[in-house]
């Protein structure tokens, strides 16, 4: 894998991580973050091309997918619920808690496939650079969706996979360039 592949994906796991630890304290960590998913993304990519893998590229692209639309699907009816609860106490409250797990429930499994399709993208990084932190950190970063529910230990699980897969982009040995005789 190439030296710049690694750095995006190293780094940008550590800003996705950062900014998703730190989010609720200051917006611009939010930002953080995006920058961190991108940086992330754009390694998959690399990383697919390198490794003459286009499962790579589609497993992540269907996982960001996935996610960005669980998300919007998210916020888009907890703010109709929140706007029901505003204009009508009464039917409002109903409509308010109905929305609110709908929602929820939905994101949900949209986050769980999601997952899924990160840790399909991870299986072939592990057979192309023979590194098992990359499966086994999405495996985690699936597990962690599933179980996110609990008392929110998911997110701690899926922190580790996160981690995981940091450690393993930093300990890929890099390609060496041949030099071509002149």
């Amino acid at each position: 894998m190439e030296k710049a592949t690694k750095l995006l994906g190293g780094w940008g796991y550590i800003l996705l991580i950062v900014g998703s630890c730190l989010g609720p304290l200051m917006f611009i960590f939010h930002l953080v973050a995006l920058a961190g998913i991108i940086c992330v993304l754009i390694a998959f990519f690399r990383a697919g091309k390198e490794l003459n893998q286009p499962k790579i590229q589609t497993n992540i692209s269907i996982a960001i997918v996935l996610y960005i639309v669980a998300s919007l699907l998210f916020i888009f009816l907890v703010g109709a619920a929140v706007l029901a609860l505003v204009h009508n106490s009464g039917a409002g409250m109903a409509a308010f808690g109905g929305s609110a797990v709908l929602s929820g429930l939905i994101a949900w499994i949209l986050w769980i496939v999601g997952a899924w399709f990160w840790y399909q993208a991870s299986i072939p990084l592990t057979d192309g650079t023979g590194v098992g932190l990359y499966k086994t950190g999405g495996l985690l970063i699936f597990i962690g969706a599933i179980t996110a529910v609990v008392f929110g230990l998911g997110f701690i699980v899926m922190l580790i996979g996160e981690i995981m897969q940091t450690v393993a982009f930093f300990t890929t040995t890099e390609k060496v360039p041949t030099n071509s005789p002149a």
